[in-house]
């Protein structure tokens, strides 16, 4: 979401985007909907190759400058069961564009986000790659802000917990970012033991002090 400087007008950040979605799922005179569309770049990328665009996005700021720099209309509000229930069976794709991280309760998320696709439609979901972010000693990717941490095993076992399947991955080289296409699957969602429980979360942030003690190790 915009309220989290969720803004990515990097130009080389889009152009993986678009470059995986046309790959993937294609370009299309069909409907697209962003979930935490924050000022509508990531839209114009979408609408420029094809698609009729929506989105939904909480900051006033943000809506407004998709209108006035863009000229699309997103609604302002936050994402959830009511709109979820509005919106249902209504479009081709959904996207959550560094939205996920940010909830607390992303597997309702995702179950939400499923309600709105049409039969047939797909997920493009992109999330910080936890791995990579370790590898690449990214300190500051352990915020407040980030409620969960996600990779790609991870976003697999949640996809099936609500009836997804990934259809595609890529990991990006901007934003060390890791990016699905997910689409209904055929088994119904089954209850796993999630990523984003305190067991995992505790073994994530061991493993990261346990790199930054060996790094401190090795410039004594």
């Amino acid at each position: 979401y915009y309220i989290f400087g969720n803004v990515h007008d990097d130009g080389a950040l889009r152009t993986e985007q678009l470059d995986f979605i046309e790959r993937t799922i294609g370009g299309s005179c069909g409907s697209w909907y962003d979930i935490g569309a924050a000022n509508g770049s990531f839209l114009n990328g979408v609408r420029n190759i094809g698609y009729e665009v929506h989105g939904i996005e909480p900051s006033t700021r943000a809506v407004d400058a998709a209108r006035e720099k863009y000229g699309i209309s997103i609604e302002k509000g936050f994402f959830g069961k009511e709109v979820a229930e509005k919106e249902r069976r209504r479009f081709d794709v959904v996207s959550m564009n560094h939205v996920l991280e940010h909830v607390d309760q992303p597997r309702e998320f995702l179950l939400q986000a499923k309600e709105v696709l049409k039969v047939g439609g797909k997920i493009f979901l992109e999330v910080p790659d936890l791995e990579k972010c370790i590898r690449a000693n990214i300190a500051e990717f352990f915020t407040i802000e980030h409620l969960n941490y996600f990779e790609r095993d991870s976003v697999q076992r949640l996809a099936k917990e609500v009836g997804l399947e990934v259809e595609a991955y890529e990991t990006g080289e901007c934003k060390n970012a890791i990016r699905f296409i997910l689409k209904s699957g055929n088994v119904e969602g089954e209850h796993l033991y999630g990523y984003n429980d305190l067991r995992d979360n505790r073994a994530i942030v061991e493993r990261y002090i346990e790199s930054r003690k060996e790094l401190v190790r090795t410039l004594r």
